[in-house]
């Protein structure tokens, strides 16, 4: 006879980790900006699930937006 197992299950009140994939693909930002800005543009709700992603970009391109952020005038 063996003996029981013990299951843990998580209790409902406790919120799911979301688990996402590592990156692993990379485009020319030629190819990326237009699709992200046409989704922007048209409010599409799914650029929304992505919005806090992070990204990696090279450190010159950091600069220059970081650098274009803090000079343009606002509206």
């Amino acid at each position: 006879m063996s003996s029981p197992q013990l299951r843990i299950y998580p209790s409902y009140d406790e919120p799911e980790r979301i688990v996402r994939p590592e990156p692993s693909m990379s485009m020319k930002l030629s190819d990326l900006f237009p699709i992200l800005a046409e989704a922007y543009r048209g409010d599409y709700l799914w650029i929304e699930d992505f919005a806090d992603d992070r990204v990696v970009v090279t450190s010159d391109l950091y600069e220059l937006v970081h650098a274009f952020a803090q000079c343009r005038p606002s509206a």
